[in-house]
């Protein structure tokens, strides 16, 4: 059985340098996108029988606003 273990990725909040992008999202959103398409291309890669997350996936309870869950 291969078994893909992640943790402490540590998606943060955006906070002050969370801007704004042309296409309506934020850079902090952006982050989030990244970091779920790199977790995707691994499993994808990997190809794991079971996929386990460690845990600190999000740096804290805050790290995604109301904003972002939205979009």
């Amino acid at each position: 059985m291969k078994v893909l273990a992640f943790g402490d990725v540590h998606v943060c909040k955006g906070g002050e340098f969370s801007r704004n992008t042309e296409d309506g999202l934020t850079t902090h959103l952006l982050k989030v996108i990244r970091t779920s398409e790199w977790l995707a291309t691994v499993i994808r890669e990997e190809s794991p029988d079971l996929v386990v997350n460690l845990g600190d996936l999000l740096d804290g309870v805050d790290a995604i606003d109301e904003k972002t869950l939205w979009a």
